[in-house]
């Protein structure tokens, strides 16, 4: 073997060696880039998943503040209400003695209003699970009697039958102030 056989042997083999080698590189780049672009589309995949998972958590979020903000104005209207009823009913027990003796058409006017105002208070913000059922009987009850007694026409008549019914009435009108303090006083404990 000569010497330029020898060289050209030895560059071949140099040449194969660094072609090995250059191919090796290449395999190993591909293959750490194929690992880098599947770390970026998980990462990607990740990110995409924190950013739905962040606006359900402030969806989730603004639904409970608005659901606590909307409890919060219930109460505030359903206190105002049974403040409102509490004084419609001490109104209701002044007017009804004017009613029975003083039949003037202003004063069944404000009467009759305020029987209703109570009834329409009652049937739209406090009687939903029929707790009021039975004290709006008996307040109906005695709204029709305070509308008999009214009616009579020998005063002397209309004063006995009108004194035995304020006593009579005494009751049921405490009865239902004391349950309407009982709702308020729940009220203020629960905020």
């Amino acid at each position: 073997m000569d010497s330029i056989t020898l060289i050209t042997s030895f560059g071949t083999f140099l040449l194969g060696a660094a072609s090995a080698g250059f191919i090796s590189y290449i395999t190993s780049r591909n293959k750490e880039a194929g690992k880098i672009d599947a770390i970026d589309e998980k990462l990607e995949k990740v990110v995409s998943q924190q950013k739905s998972l962040t606006i359900v958590t402030e969806k989730i979020k603004s639904d409970v503040d608005i659901k606590n903000w909307i409890s919060k104005e219930n109460r505030i209207l359903r206190r105002e209400k049974i403040e409102l009823l509490y004084s419609k009913l001490e109104e209701l027990y002044f007017h009804r003695g004017v009613y029975i003796f003083e039949r003037e058409q202003e004063n069944a006017f404000l009467f009759h209003r305020l029987v209703t105002d109570i009834k329409v208070i009652i049937e739209l913000y406090f009687n939903h699970d029929n707790e009021f059922d039975s004290d709006l009987d008996e307040f109906f009850k005695i709204y029709e009697e305070t509308v008999e007694i009214a009616s009579i026409t020998c005063e002397e008549e209309k004063e006995k039958a009108a004194i035995l019914f304020m006593e009579r009435y005494k009751i049921p009108h405490l009865i239902l102030i004391k349950k309407i303090q009982g709702l308020m006083r729940d009220e203020l404990e629960e905020s």
